[in-house]
């Protein structure tokens, strides 16, 4: 399918959508996409990030490896 058969599909699509929350969220997502990401963190995240760290060197924080916790989901979720 062509660039331009996917966006006469979308344009087909969006006009018969009458959920504000839906478009909204859609423009969200477009928007998104036209811009790079760029995440910065407040002096606060950074701070309980820092003070996790400390924790976690000193072994005060119990961490369990990736594949134990998708384990850890499968059982509790069903994910």
């Amino acid at each position: 399918m062509s660039v331009i058969e996917l966006k006469e599909q979308l344009h087909h699509a969006i006009n018969n959508i009458d959920n504000k929350n839906l478009l909204e969220a859609m423009l969200t997502i477009i928007n998104a996409a036209k811009e790079p990401f760029s995440y910065s963190l407040t002096n606060e995240q950074l701070h309980i990030l820092q003070e996790r760290e400390q924790q976690f060197l000193k072994g005060e924080s119990k961490t369990i490896t990736p594949k134990e916790f998708k384990e850890k989901m499968n059982r509790k979720y069903g994910l």
